[in-house]
């Protein structure tokens, strides 16, 4: 006689099966022999499936950014984890690899003629002073 059975597990763990523990999805045999006189053997076909394992995320923000990720709000470089359960009740540990970039500044020394303006800091200027400016990738102050 034989049985077919399906089984599934998740990734990192294993099940009895064949006469050893197996990991990998795949079919496996089991005999099981009569215990007494005159009794027929029986195989039990089982189908197992392994479930995937959960795979990371990387995310590159530039500075002053920040992401939110598994219900948190995250502004430092740094590796971070969250633990994820499945429809099936698997336990799956997922990564952030967050990288935050430094900003980029730079000095930019200008000069007008008395009358004229330069647009700076989003607005013309026409005063001797200091103006940052943000742009895409870093800051830019003029002098």
């Amino acid at each position: 006689m034989t049985s077919n059975v399906d089984s599934t597990i998740c990734y990192g763990d294993s099940a009895l099966l064949g006469g050893s523990y197996q990991s990998v999805s795949g079919s496996y045999n089991d005999t099981i022999v009569g215990g007494a006189v005159n009794t027929c053997d029986s195989i039990v076909v089982t189908a197992l499936t392994v479930l995937p394992e959960n795979v990371g995320d990387t995310t590159v923000l530039t500075a002053c950014d920040s992401t939110t990720w598994g219900g948190t709000t995250y502004t430092i470089s740094g590796m971070y984890n969250d633990t994820l359960v499945s429809v099936v009740g698997c336990d799956s540990i997922i990564t952030l690899d967050l990288t935050i970039v430094s900003p980029v500044t730079s000095n930019v020394d200008s000069t007008i003629c008395y009358g004229d303006s330069a647009l700076l800091g989003g607005s013309y200027q026409s005063v001797s002073g200091s103006y940052n400016d943000t742009i895409v990738g870093g800051a830019v102050e003029y002098l």
